[in-house]
């Protein structure tokens, strides 16, 4: 069994749509992905998808659920608990699959993530040191930290695989991920999914769902899809006029995340991590 659990805004639409339906074929594995979304509301959970369900898998089964790490916008808050309930859900020998990417920029797309679906969220009420009671959505950017979160897995399953953004193209690395040099001759696209939104669309969406607001309305409580809407109508001319901009973090957020991130990151290979006795070894996949 292998088991992608995200992080998401890491190409994981990418590996969704271009990768993971082509190997699971190749390997006759059965993937789930999209199918588990009808198991469960997305705003009704806390923690973890299937906290509050019971769901079995098949032993060959390919299942890719970015949201697995723990939260709706992957707040780190919550990946040491969201591990313990997959640890539950999954058998040891599962393989887990983490997709990670430089690490300001990961906190960047999470919050342009949820400004494309909530809205009105300041960055002062998302990027917090602890757990925000008066919002249900935050980003404790202070437990934002890859090297533990490879451990709260490697400590957990017998192989944890590491695959860099950089690298989610890699056919080679599928194919020692997957132990299957078939893989390598697949045709995938090169193709850019699922895009984070610019500054720009972010911010007509931030004022629009404010002027709805003093008619007592919100717009995520309506069944339209404005990411796709923004991108089909806004963002191609945003990024024609050279206007793309993303969200940028808090200098003092983004020192921290630096700090606990970025020097591992750097240095990061993507490649297998398990545990043996009681030290996590490492070995690399690609050259």
């Amino acid at each position: 069994m292998f088991v992608h659990i995200g992080l998401g805004k890491c190409a994981t639409t990418f590996i969704q749509d271009q990768v993971f339906p082509k190997i699971s074929k190749r390997i006759n594995y059965k993937y789930f992905n999209n199918d588990l979304s009808e198991k469960f509301n997305y705003r009704d959970y806390k923690i973890h998808p299937f906290e509050n369900l019971r769901i079995k898998f098949k032993k060959k089964s390919l299942i890719s659920l970015e949201i697995l790490s723990g939260d709706l916008f992957y707040n780190p808050y919550y990946y040491y608990k969201a591990s313990i309930i997959n640890s539950k859900i999954f058998p040891k020998t599962s393989s887990i699959i983490i997709t990670l990417r430089e690490p300001v920029s990961f906190a960047s797309s999470a919050y342009s993530e949820l400004l494309s679906n909530i809205f009105t969220i300041a960055k002062i009420n998302y990027f917090v040191k602890k757990s925000y009671k008066k919002n249900k959505y935050f980003f404790d950017y202070t437990k934002l930290n890859y090297k533990k979160l490879i451990e709260f897995y490697a400590d957990k399953f017998d192989a944890v695989y590491v695959v860099k953004m950089e690298d989610c193209n890699n056919l080679n690395l599928w194919s020692k991920i997957f132990k299957n040099n078939k893989i390598k001759k697949i045709k995938i696209k090169n193709v850019i999914i699922n895009r984070s939104l610019s500054n720009v669309s972010l911010n007509i969406l931030y004022f629009t769902n404010k002027l709805v607001n003093l008619f007592g309305k919100d717009l995520a409580n309506y069944n339209f899809n404005y990411k796709e809407f923004m991108r089909t109508y806004i963002e191609k001319w945003v990024i024609k006029f050279k206007m793309y901009k993303k969200v940028s973090i808090e200098n003092d957020v983004k020192k921290i995340i630096e700090k606990n991130n970025t020097f591992f990151y750097k240095n990061l290979v993507s490649g297998k991590y398990y545990k043996k006795k009681s030290k996590i070894l490492f070995k690399p996949l690609i050259s």
